[in-house]
């Protein structure tokens, strides 16, 4: 337990300053934890879209229900959108949502969907050295895999966290491509 919150507050912390940095004054958020949030919530507008029911209390956060393969939003209608430990949980039942094993490939293609033309994604999920699903938890996807699946995104950053800090890709790469996390920053 001790290692996930690491990698929370790693990830966390690594999509803050991308938000800062780049100045979104308003942004999506789609399941992400709450100490993100909150932070974040101190830079941006930020609507929150969860398939559970949350009260948050800040100034600068709306919260709605909703369901990340169905997003409440228009077609290219979001500039900027996070989504921090989520999908690779999507489609497996662990949250109450319906049993998909596409459930992660949808997802990112609603985001697809809703963010428009240039618009910012910022995502994190588990990486290793092969893709695996771990029924009712989640997903280990490798670089093979990321690749397509986010095949209509330009890459623009990518941060690789395990042993307890930042690793670039070479390192993952050079480490034979240990189980951590992936953050990835992304433009559609």
């Amino acid at each position: 337990k001790n290692l996930q919150l690491e990698y929370f507050h790693l990830q966390d912390l690594w999509a803050f300053k991308i938000i800062s940095k780049e100045k979104f004054l308003e942004f999506v958020d789609i399941g992400s934890n709450f100490s993100f949030i909150t932070f974040a919530s101190t830079l941006s507008k930020i609507k929150c879209v969860d398939i559970r029911h949350h009260k948050i209390n800040l100034k600068n956060v709306e919260f709605r229900i909703g369901d990340i393969n169905k997003l409440p939003f228009e077609d290219q209608s979001i500039s900027n959108i996070s989504s921090l430990s989520v999908i690779e949980h999507i489609g497996l039942g662990r949250y109450g949502d319906l049993i998909d094993s596409l459930g992660m490939e949808n997802s990112v293609k609603e985001f697809e969907r809703v963010l428009k033309k240039d618009g910012n994604l910022i995502v994190s999920f588990p990486v290793g050295q092969e893709n695996i699903i771990e029924f009712n938890a989640h997903r280990i996807c490798n670089l093979e895999f990321i690749k397509k699946l986010f095949n209509n995104f330009k890459l623009i950053d990518e941060t690789f966290i395990f042993k307890n800090r930042y690793n670039s890709r070479e390192d993952f790469i050079n480490s034979n491509h240990p189980d951590g996390v992936g953050c990835f920053y992304f433009i559609k």
